[in-house]
């Protein structure tokens, strides 16, 4: 940031203040959600430092969630490394092991639905492993912040309604706008399935999600895009 000056530090400020706006009007900072679950880029985290820093929640970086870029012949843009952001940021949990890592030279869409639908399951099931180790019975909330298209194909993941066409506007994705996801159905600990682990190198594990199936059980959209909280109300979208 001191390198390259003022025009990027600007160019930081539209979506960091949506997301400022959004964590703490809409959610209330006084509201603490359980896990929250974060991409590694600068810009991303800042916005969410208020709204760590008063509710002390726990944010874990997991690349599985984070952006998508289509296939390339070149290596694209890479969040920061976890040793990076913990030099900054000494809230981000230093025990946390991404899902899975994208390729550096892209994705296609279907490779993009795969890795999220991986990536869902297993800090879905990594979740639900802690809440059985600590006898937990309490509801519980997992905030996700992530960029648009990775948005989309977490919704269809979720849901487990993958369109014909891949272009259907199903599921809303605006600057710093609210989706909200219900659970169908609870995994006990006796019909959990163990947690697949992915090493670089391989490819991305199968789940079975699709046909209206989704991950971990099943789970609805009940709020979708929504933005009625900020000033411009919905900026941006795909």
């Amino acid at each position: 940031m001191t390198t390259v000056g003022w025009p990027a530090q600007l160019f930081l400020i539209f979506g960091t203040c949506r997301c400022i706006t959004t964590l703490n009007t809409r959610l209330g900072v006084e509201k603490e959600s359980d896990t929250f679950i974060q991409k590694g880029y600068l810009g991303d985290i800042l916005g969410t430092t208020p709204f760590v820093e008063k509710t002390g929640t726990i944010v874990r970086v997991d690349n599985g969630l984070g952006e998508w870029y289509g296939r390339a012949r070149f290596d694209h843009p890479s969040p920061a490394t976890l040793r990076v952001l913990q030099g900054l940021f000494s809230w981000v949990d230093e025990t946390w092991k991404p899902s899975i890592i994208p390729s550096a030279s892209g994705e296609t869409i279907e490779e993009l639905h795969d890795r999220c639908a991986f990536a869902l399951q297993y800090l879905l099931t990594k979740e639900d492993e802690d809440d059985y180790r600590n006898e937990t019975t309490a509801d519980r909330s997992i905030l996700i912040c992530t960029h648009a298209a990775s948005l989309i194909a977490i919704g269809r993941v979720l849901t487990g309604r993958m369109p014909d066409d891949l272009a259907e506007e199903d599921f809303l994705a605006f600057t710093a706008g609210i989706s909200k996801f219900t659970r169908r159905t609870l995994p006990t600990r006796q019909n959990q399935a163990p947690v697949k682990k992915w090493e670089k190198g391989e490819a991305f594990p199968e789940v079975d999600w699709k046909n209206d199936k989704g991950v971990a059980g099943g789970w609805d959209c009940v709020v979708n895009g929504d933005c009625s909280h900020l000033q411009g109300g919905q900026e941006r979208g795909w």
